[in-house]
């Protein structure tokens, strides 16, 4: 039959599909890991090479096989990102096929059938459908080599069997055909010497060796623990067979010739097998029925034929060797009857009936193996068969003869490739260890590379987003800084009109008190005059000792009314806030007030004029007496006026550092908890970044910055701490002096009402006038000072500006915050605005 090719291509699983692009993504890449779009890239490619058609779904079958693969525990995912990798239970199977596939040679070149049969060996190791567990239930990859092997073997000994015949066929055309073992089939094979084989000769040698053992009776116990039990069985009955057939040749050669122990061999060492030994034909023999024999079991003895120094055979049932024909003696001829034919008539006799050998392991010979029984009567027709069965005799025996020592050669050879066998076994075995501490540490160091592309990508990745977060922040700082720019140049540009429009009202507010005190002055002199009227009721004042006593009381009612208005005053100027907003609102209200000075100095004015005549009378009276009081009012006032000044600068003061403290309080806040987040956030990008580049002085510059900024910070929140304290002793202090300078102005007062008892009116419309103009200078002072305090705060506000400029290029994602921040408190400064323009509103009504 002509052979043919089917135009059928191997079809391919994706699972073998998917296994092979691993496999050389791994090899490309030395990496442990691999993408899915890589595997799908290398399945098409190995489809081009292939010249194979994907269908249109493909991509989704590779991600499906991908999916069957983790499934089976051969894969498994390494992140979410797409990228697998072999389990260790996958990398044991590989292991495992590769060795049967490829046996333990690692340095040559695999052909693509290989690598397809190693991948579907793997595949179908994992095939969830069997049942049965790969030690049992899976059909090995070395038997099927071995199965494949020996089916060839079969089919070369078939085919050698067809075209050479035995030598036995043609000197008897009848007889059986020779039986071709796989011994002989090997021998007759061209043999490369051992040390010109490679490791894979070596092993396929190996095998072949073990088949020949297996063949010849001498299989080692590792043979027969790999070979399957059907095939074990078929090559036992095939040797039965063989030992069958031996022992009929050799018992019909012990019958014809007296000689059954001659040229054993090692095939005795078993027992023959009960059953009918086949009956070996020869010309000329007439077949009666004999009486049966029983055959003596088989002897255990040494492997090979016993011979004497001279190569002659010993038998081994005597022991002794053939004795040397003498010289007296003819030389026998096989093609003639000797002259002494007639000594051997009893040649088919029995011997062995007188051993009593009755063992149950003996045999039956058949009727075909016994001699005829003929009348010695006739003795030339007993000759003639004699001579005819003893050619035929001759014949089988030269051909056992040569059988068994073809045999004999073929066991002396088997004993010297046993020997090669366990040097090959012994260095297979080592170079085994070897390769598997190789593949070990092979595996070692793919596990520690792929974990060191898992943390470079890792890195790669971590180190891309914290360039694009820079990238992002730098963008945000710039628009800030614009923006930072834009507020400050409108922040300054409002200042100097606040500033313009404040310096204006300052000078309309200092012509009007100057005004005031030219009046205050003219209100003086005036008082002047009565101070000499109020010298002469000196006298009758000390008379009204009585009526002081009784007005003390009133006193310190008023003085608690006073310390109550006082604790308000306190409440109040704590509840304001010194910004510019709210001095504005004061000189509204100033003016307000001014406004309503000049109308009560006009009134007071023409009162005073109506009143200057009444003056006069009283002046030369009370001057004197108004002259001490004037002093010491005078005093008073002036260290009233001094502490009120003090201590209304000390509270605008107190208010100013309140708010800057909590402003900057919650700057402070702020900023540490953003320095805390963006400390550990460099922290833990310091750690990874060192070992990626080179950007540490950066990082470590930048955190210095946010280290200084923050200390410089704490340190002013510390300053300013200590100013409020500072400043709260002293206000302390001073309400604590103010206290006592209000008790002697008190006293002072209720002496100098006391003086002035007759004068009531007159004391009374001057004390207004003064306390009119004393709440006038009190005002004017006190916008003076909050103006003042307004500058500094500009010069402070300007200073501030500056170090915010460098602390926002240090800290530049504080700006969001602090912006939310500026507008809660521009919407809480609103809020006091308007509570403290209605208290003056409340208060001036």
């Amino acid at each position: 039959m002509v052979q043919t090719r089917s135009k059928k291509s191997v079809k391919y699983t994706y699972a073998e599909r998917v296994l092979g692009a691993y496999s050389k993504a791994q090899k490309e890449r030395r990496k442990s890991s691999v993408h899915i779009a890589t595997l799908r890239a290398n399945v098409r490619k190995m489809a081009d090479s292939r010249k194979e058609k994907l269908g249109p779904q493909w991509t989704n079958w590779v991600g499906r096989a991908v999916h069957k693969l983790e499934d089976q525990g051969i894969l498994k995912p390494v992140d979410c990102n797409g990228h697998v990798s072999m389990t260790e239970e996958g990398q044991k199977a590989l292991t495992a096929a590769r060795r049967k596939v490829f046996g333990t040679s690692t340095n040559q070149e695999h052909t693509q059938d290989e690598e397809e049969f190693l991948w579907r060996s793997v595949t179908d190791q994992f095939v969830p459908a069997t049942h049965i567990s790969g030690a049992h239930g899976r059909l090995s990859v070395a038997s099927v080599a071995r199965r494949k092997r020996r089916q060839s073997v079969r089919v070369r000994s078939a085919t050698e069997e067809e075209g050479e015949p035995s030598a036995s066929t043609h000197a008897t055309p009848k007889a059986k055909k020779r039986r071709v073992t796989g011994a002989e089939v090997a021998a007759r094979t061209p043999h490369k010497p051992l040390s010109k084989m490679n490791k894979a000769e070596l092993k396929e040698e190996l095998r072949a060796l073990k088949s020949r053992v297996i063949a010849s009776q001498t299989t080692t116990p590792q043979a027969t623990q790999q070979i399957p039990e059907l095939e074990t069985q078929s090559l036992l009955q095939k040797l039965q067979d063989a030992r069958a057939e031996l022992a009929a040749f050799r018992l019909q050669s012990g019958l014809i010739f007296g000689e059954p122990d001659e040229g054993l061999t090692d095939l005795e060492d078993q027992e023959v097998a009960s059953g009918d030994v086949e009956r070996a034909t020869s010309p000329g023999a007439t077949v009666i029925t004999p009486r049966p024999i029983r055959i003596r079991p088989a002897q255990h003895r040494v492997l090979g034929v016993m011979r004497t120094e001279s190569g002659s055979p010993i038998p081994g049932v005597s022991g002794r060797p053939t004795p040397a024909p003498s010289k007296g003696e003819p030389v026998w001829n096989w093609g003639d009857v000797a002259p002494d034919m007639g000594d051997h008539g009893d040649m088919f006799i029995d011997d062995r009936a007188d051993r009593g050998d009755t063992g149950t392991s003996g045999q039956v010979i058949s009727p075909a193996l016994m001699p005829p029984c003929q009348d010695h009567a006739s003795g030339e027709v007993l000759r003639d068969k004699i001579q005819a069965s003893l050619n035929a005799g001759l014949r089988e025996v030269m051909y056992l003869r040569t059988e068994l020592a073809h045999k004999a050669r073929a066991v002396a050879s088997l004993a010297e490739k046993e020997t090669a066998i366990r040097e090959l076994q012994s260095v297979l075995a080592a170079k085994d260890e070897e390769i598997t501490i190789l593949q070990t540490a092979i595996l070692a160091k793919d596990s520690t590379i792929a974990d060191r592309d898992s943390t470079l990508a890792e890195n790669d990745v971590l180190l891309s987003t914290i360039r694009d977060a820079l990238a992002q922040k730098e963008a945000s700082i710039a628009g800030l800084q614009s923006v930072l720019q834009q507020a400050v140049a409108e922040k300054d540009r409002t200042l100097q009109e606040t500033i313009v429009s404040k310096d204006i009202i300052i000078t309309a507010k200092t012509d009007s008190v100057n005004e005031l005190q030219a009046s205050l002055s003219e209100a003086r002199a005036e008082a002047t005059q009565l101070a000499v009227r109020i010298r002469t009721v000196e006298q009758a004042l000390e008379a009204s000792q009585d009526g002081l006593e009784r007005q003390r009381g009133d006193i310190e009612r008023l003085l608690d009314t006073i310390k109550e208005k006082d604790a308000e005053m306190a409440e109040s100027i704590l509840a304001k806030n010194a910004v510019i907003e709210q001095t504005n609102a004061r000189f509204d209200a100033v003016n307000l007030d001014m406004i309503r000075v000049r109308k009560t100095a006009l009134d007071l004015s023409a009162r005073f004029t109506a009143t200057q005549t009444q003056a006069t009378e009283t002046e030369g009276s009370l001057r004197s007496s108004l002259e001490a009081v004037r002093a010491e009012n005078q005093m008073l006032t002036k260290s009233i006026l001094a502490l009120q000044s003090e201590k209304a600068v000390l509270e605008g003061q107190i208010e100013e550092f309140r708010g800057r403290v909590i402003e900057l309080t919650r700057d402070l806040r702020t900023s540490s908890m953003e320095h805390a987040a963006g400390k550990s956030t460099i922290i833990g990008l310091l750690g990874m970044v060192d070992e990626l580049s080179g950007s540490r002085d950066e990082e470590a510059r930048m955190s210095a910055a946010a280290n200084e900024a923050l200390g410089v910070l704490e340190a002013e929140a510390r300053q300013l701490r200590d100013q409020v304290h500072d400043a709260e002793m002293e206000i302390q202090q001073c309400r604590g002096e103010l206290a006592k300078e209000h008790v002697a102005l008190v006293t002072e007062q209720t002496s100098a009402s006391m003086l002035r008892s007759e004068l009531t009116v007159m004391r009374t419309n001057l004390s207004t006038a003064q306390s009119t103009l004393e709440i006038a200078k009190k005002e004017v002072l006190d916008a003076k000072n909050e103006l003042s305090a307004a500058d500094n705060e500009v010069q402070a506000l300007r200073a501030a500006k500056k170090v915010d400029e460098l602390t926002i290029k240090e800290l530049k994602g504080v700006y969001e915050r602090w912006r939310n921040a500026q507008g809660e408190w521009m919407n809480e400064l609103d809020n006091k605005i308007t509570l403290v323009q209605a208290s003056i509103s409340t208060a001036t009504a």
